[in-house]
């Protein structure tokens, strides 16, 4: 595992909290929230990480 994943890790577990909460008031389903909270988490730490390698690159070039 390389940096940018552990970063991504760390600071969407932060997010995955109130979003979850905001996603079961809106539904009315815990079942519903977690579903969109799993489906939402991987695709918000995949962008992340995608995100910090570019950051990264861009200031590895300089």
């Amino acid at each position: 595992m390389d940096w940018q994943l552990i970063v991504a890790i760390i600071v969407w577990s932060f997010l995955v909290g109130p979003i979850q909460k905001w996603l079961k008031e809106k539904l009315n389903s815990t079942l519903w929230s977690w579903v969109f909270t799993i489906v939402i988490g991987i695709g918000g730490m995949w962008g992340l990480t995608e995100l910090l390698r570019f950051i990264t690159g861009q200031i590895n070039r300089f």
